[in-house]
Formats: structure tokens, C-alpha cells, sequence
């Protein structure tokens, strides 16, 4: 079963990311990310997603609780549980 926060990596990945070209997440070139093994939207057992996403959120903002960019698929998802 998938959580919230892996679809909204996938979607994240897919349409942020990628300009909507599923084709292009599968290929992703980009190893280093920290949202990169949850880009095609597998559940990892034992592997607390939230944490990926907030590290990501950090690498784009350096508040990433103050966000405000909304649109951002991760938005939901941008503070430490």
C-alpha cells in the first residue's frame, strides 16, 4: 500500500521535476537526491519517507517549515513529524 507522502514524491518527481515525463523519472540521473529511490513511487519497508522529504525540502529552501510555496507537491509534507 502506498502512503501519502510516496505518491506525493512520485507526483512530486513526475511533474516538478521532470516536466511531466515519466519517462525522464525513470531515467533520472540525479542519484544524490534524497527523494531518488522513492521516485517511481515504491515503499521502502522500515525507511521513514518524511525524512527524505524534509531533506529535500532543506536542499531547496533553508527554512523549509516557513515554505510557502504551495504548489509544491511536498508542500503537505515539508515539516519533521
Amino acid at each position: 500500500m502506498k502512503t501519502p507522502a510516496i505518491e506525493a514524491v512520485k507526483k512530486y518527481c513526475k511533474h516538478d521535476c521532470m516536466n511531466d515525463q515519466r519517462g525522464e523519472v525513470e531515467k533520472c540521473p540525479s542519484t544524490d537526491c534524497p527523494l531518488y529511490r522513492f521516485r517511481l513511487g515504491e515503499k521502502m519497508e522500515h525507511v521513514n519517507t518524511l525524512k527524505y522529504i524534509h531533506k529535500r525540502c532543506e536542499g531547496c529552501s533553508e527554512n523549509p517549515e516557513k515554505c510557502d510555496f504551495t504548489n509544491c507537491s511536498l508542500y503537505p509534507f515539508k515539516k519533521l513529524p
